[in-house]
């Protein structure tokens, strides 16, 4: 049975506390994420555990990593209750065979990338002994891994969704989410700094986005291929 509902899912990512996180299960997110990767959101598995044992509601917690070794990753998710991970992409793609939860995976899309250029690395880890569940496209910036309300390249983006269970990452807010879901048709959107105010996390902003995104999505009623 997959860890992921059978849905289009919307995830909010960067919750710090029990009550942020309390907040978005609430609201009707799906995936509440937690950055323990080097970030002004990060935290530690000493800080998640006690929210994911207190957290009440449908919403699963997900751990972001980025460049971690994979004993590592591992090692935190088993401390944190994690039931899903997320992963960014690395060159050692063995590195995937590795992880012990079922993860989705993060592709940035770089400058001058092209579905000719990102298809056949998804192509491959999808085809792998142990795929992702999930397929983060992301917005590139060249001094962070995420959450800099950067907008990823929607035209690429739709192309990879219309082979690929794409989750749409990347300068995300409750004003241009549905237009996102329209022009994309992801399976899932993500979103961070674009649900905050003043770098803290606004529970009326992730209610509207949660809304809009709802909304849309079930507009479009886009195809959610079931992976794990």
């Amino acid at each position: 049975m997959s860890v992921l509902p059978d849905r289009p899912l919307i995830k909010i990512c960067g919750l710090r506390d029990l009550d942020g996180a309390q907040a978005t299960a609430d609201v009707g997110a799906d995936l509440i994420g937690f950055v323990f990767a080097p970030s002004k959101r990060q935290v530690t598995a000493d800080d998640v555990r006690p929210i994911v044992d207190a957290l009440t509601g449908e919403a699963l917690p997900v751990g972001l990593f980025v460049d971690e070794p994979v004993d590592e990753i591992n090692r935190v998710a088993k401390a944190a209750g994690l039931p899903l991970l997320q992963v960014h992409w690395r060159q050692n793609e063995e590195d995937l065979l590795a992880l012990e939860l079922p993860y989705m995976l993060v592709r940035r899309t770089e400058p001058n990338a092209t579905y000719d250029t990102v298809a056949p690395d998804l192509e491959r880890v999808l085809a792998s002994q142990n795929p992702p569940v999930r397929v983060f496209v992301d917005s590139y910036h060249p001094g962070a891994s995420g959450g800099t309300g950067v907008l990823a390249d929607w035209d690429l983006a739709a192309q990879l969704a219309r082979s690929f269970p794409v989750v749409l990452a990347g300068g995300l807010n409750p004003e241009n989410v549905a237009s996102a879901i329209e022009t994309v048709e992801p399976v899932g959107v993500d979103v961070s700094s674009g649900v905050e105010r003043d770098g803290v996390k606004a529970v009326d902003l992730i209610e509207a986005f949660v809304a809009n995104a709802r909304v849309a999505f079930d507009r479009e009623i886009p195809k959610v291929e079931t992976l794990g």
